[in-house]
């Protein structure tokens, strides 16, 4: 009875003194039962009768400050409190803290306390209190007992159990928005999330989107002082590898906008620090890769940094192509552009480059004569008198169109501008090349024109004239050149005059245009209606030649003539007849080196291919009999050289043709016969 008249007795002073008006912590283990009386004792001789402000003691208490009423109301309640009670603490405010106490959750295991139901209720009562004005979040109050870092794995476990995730991922979001709303440094985050040891995958974690998001967070509330993931990647990322990890993330769906959202942090984090589009160049490290810059993917981030640049810093607007000048020059870049076009991967984007660089240079109002010196083409006395191996020739006459297309009547004024200064030869090869462009087409073949009678005039060699006027560098088109047309007449002239020096049209042609050349510019030829007549007179040319000059055998014609391009349409191919007419040429011309049509033929394909075109042949009604001849033939070789009958039937046997067993029957028959 005593023990009971003594706690009652301080229940009624703590109530009339108002006892604990300043809270002070305490741990849930420091008033065991048997120690009870001892404590209320404490109590009351250190505030009977006073209200004060001092702390009692400072005990741990997991972080949570509880008054002096909490502390003596939790030693009469019961663990269970009912939601009335919940209510009246609601109205008297009570903190969340003190309800966090007195509902005893400080003494569930912090990894288990979202599986505690009494857990629920007291974050309810947390919000409610919060949402009245009278208290701060529950996740400020849990932050401040457990840390961030314990509630972080907390939430975690809990987002792993179906029982919990969906408050779990509830206390998550309050979380990031607590840290928002405090600030917390995106550095702690980032190591909280574990991020600072992801690797190169980092972006396909599923905290490294949180994270961003964050941080996106952050930078929402905070407008004017936005803060970039950047310097926090670098301090674990070297920024060659942030691009690097970026890129294959983008390969990816499903890290495709993760990776496309650093490439963005990139972009904002230079903007901030205004770096030039030239210093971002260097950063990507594209200076160091001249050569295959246009087959980067790291170009695309320095394009996305340029539109945003010119954006920002309007007043020092720049180009792609501008930072590329300026970091190599004129010459390399242009170089660089015209081995992209070359390729297909690069084709496209090496051609708007290239369109891009002749507007820079036509908006700086560069002369034809300064691109020329940009381009370090050949001095005047250097060149040889030959642009053919020049590789930005193309460049240059290219921007000439540009000028031509932007002051066209200045054209004409233009290329007499450049008569002045380069010979014959290479002002015969500039307006040959002038031509090829709409603009400068007209002006150009009249100049063309002109100028080729002014170089006959002079008497030259039919030779000297046709490299004078650069008919050797038009191609495989030449015989379409009306230029052409006008040499042969000189040929024809010049012949008149000197009868005692003939010269040979052709033997120039072909000697300008070796190897296959000829070959080229005869099939080109024939395919248009108004040149068929002077290709074949070039086709006849040729084989005289071969036959009387050269002395080609019909096998190796066959090869040089590329007969067997026609793969197994051969024979009816016009090739074939020009060549057949050589044979019997050549066998009237040479009868002791008399070649048949299937030693020719057998000459230039294995048994094997032979057969296949031969069956093929033999559904053509036109070449039908000529197989059926050239079937027999072959078997006659066959058994002239002996082949044995289990050798014929290895390669007839993969010949799926009724004519292949025809051909084995006739020459297992003739076998036998001999």
């Amino acid at each position: 009875m005593r023990y009971f008249f003594y706690l009652m007795c301080v229940v009624i002073l703590a109530l009339v003194a108002g006892i604990g008006a300043k809270g002070f912590r305490v741990l849930a283990s420091d008033l065991p039962n048997y120690q009870a009386h001892a404590a209320i004792s404490s109590v009351v001789s250190t505030t009977r009768l006073l209200r004060t402000t001092s702390i009692i003691d400072e005990e741990r208490a997991g972080g949570i400050s509880v008054s002096a009423s909490d502390k003596l109301a939790k030693l009469f309640k019961s663990s269970k409190v009912t939601d009335e009670q919940l209510q009246t603490w609601l109205s008297k405010g009570k903190t969340a803290e003190s309800v966090f106490y007195r509902m005893n959750l400080e003494k569930t295991l912090y990894m288990r306390l979202l599986e505690n139901p009494q857990f629920m209720r007291w974050l309810q009562y947390a919000d409610d209190l919060s949402a009245a004005g009278k208290g701060t979040s529950s996740v400020s109050v849990l932050s401040t007992k457990y840390g961030d870092k314990k509630l972080y794995q907390m939430i975690g476990w809990a987002k792993k159990e179906s029982s919990t995730k969906a408050l779990g991922t509830r206390l998550q979001t309050d979380q990031l928005e607590h840290w928002v709303k405090i600030g917390k440094d995106p550095d702690e985050v980032f190591k909280l999330y574990g991020l600072d040891s992801a690797g190169s995958r980092i972006l396909s974690e599923s905290q490294f989107s949180a994270w961003t998001k964050y941080v996106d967070d952050l930078n929402a509330k905070n407008e004017g002082t936005a803060v970039s993931i950047i310097p926090t990647l670098r301090k674990y990322f070297s920024g060659d590898d942030l691009f690097h990890i970026a890129l294959a993330a983008k390969r990816v769906d499903e890290t495709e906008a993760m990776g496309t959202k650093l490439e963005d942090a990139f972009v904002q984090f230079w903007i901030q620090r205004k770096e030039t589009p030239d210093n971002v160049l260097v950063e990507l490290g594209l200076k160091k890769s001249a050569s295959t810059l246009l087959e980067s993917p790291l170009l695309n981030i320095l394009t996305k940094y340029t539109d945003a640049y010119n954006v920002k810093y309007a007043a020092k607007k720049s180009t792609v192509i501008e930072t590329l000048t300026r970091t190599f020059d004129d010459e390399t870049v242009a170089g660089m552009l015209l081995a992209g076009r070359a390729k297909s991967t690069t084709k496209e984007i090496a051609k708007q480059f290239q369109a891009d660089q002749l507007e820079m240079w036509l908006n700086s109002g560069q002369s034809v004569d300064d691109v020329y010196r940009l381009l370090n083409l050949p001095s005047r006395r250097d060149m040889m008198h030959d642009f053919g191996g020049v590789k930005l020739f193309g460049t240059w006459v290219t921007y000439m169109n540009a000028v031509s297309m932007k002051n066209p009547e200045k054209t004409s004024a233009m290329f007499s501008t450049l008569a002045t200064t380069f010979d014959d030869r290479s002002m015969m090869q500039i307006l040959q090349a002038a031509k090829t462009f709409p603009s400068m087409e007209k002006t150009a073949a009249k100049l063309q024109l002109e100028k080729a009678q002014s170089i006959f005039s002079t008497g030259l060699s039919p030779y000297e004239a046709f490299i004078s006027v650069a008919l050797d560098d038009v191609g495989e088109s030449v015989l379409s050149s009306p230029l052409f047309k006008k040499w042969m007449v000189y040929v024809e002239d010049f012949n008149q005059k000197n009868p005692t020096d003939q010269k040979s049209w052709f033997v120039v042609l072909r000697g300008s245009y070796q190897g296959n050349g000829i070959n080229q510019i005869i099939d080109k030829a024939m395919k248009d209606p108004n040149t068929v007549t002077i290709a074949k007179l070039v086709q006849k040319e040729l084989l005289k030649e071969s036959l009387e000059y050269w002395k080609y055998s019909p096998e190796k014609l066959f090869r040089f003539l590329n007969v067997g391009d026609a793969g197994e349409k051969v024979l009816s191919s016009s090739k074939f007849g020009l060549w057949t007419t050589y044979l019997d040429d050549w066998n009237q011309a040479y009868p002791s080196k008399k070649t048949t049509m299937i030693d020719g033929l057998h000459a230039n394909y294995r048994d094997q291919n032979l057969v296949s075109i031969l069956a093929a042949a033999e559904k053509i009604p036109s070449t039908k009999k000529l197989a059926s001849q050239l079937q027999d033939a072959l078997v006659d070789k066959w058994v002239a050289e002996k082949e044995s009958l289990s050798y014929v039937k290895s390669w007839l046997s993969g010949v799926h043709a009724p004519s292949s067993d025809d051909m084995l029957e006739r020459f297992t028959k003739k076998l036998n016969s001999v």
